[in-house]
């Protein structure tokens, strides 16, 4: 089956999302959404469904590349620089030392 667009997903979605793609654990994330655990983890399962993916991780690695445009946050923007950036040095070194 072909995966689905982020765009399936509902904003509560992609906030849970993001929320974990920074590194908060699902205590964390409920806390921030002034929600219960559960309904965090109900959230991963149906961005999973959604997206039919196999776990978060799978989906979380689907949002950051994703090329839809989509309200994503700015602290999540700014994760993903960073990222994008640790990336880019680490491979322009890796070619520097081979």
């Amino acid at each position: 089956m072909e995966r689905k667009k982020i765009s399936v997903l509902t904003q509560n979605e992609l906030e849970t999302m993001e929320l974990y793609m920074i590194g908060l654990k699902n205590e964390q994330i409920s806390k921030r959404l002034n929600t219960s655990i559960y309904s965090v983890i109900k959230t991963f399962k149906s961005v999973i469904k959604k997206l039919n993916v196999s776990n978060k991780m799978q989906a979380a690695a689907l949002i950051a590349t994703e090329d839809d445009n989509i309200n994503l946050s700015r602290e999540f923007l700014n994760y993903k620089d960073k990222i994008d950036k640790t990336i880019n040095l680490s491979i322009s070194i890796d070619f520097k030392f081979s």
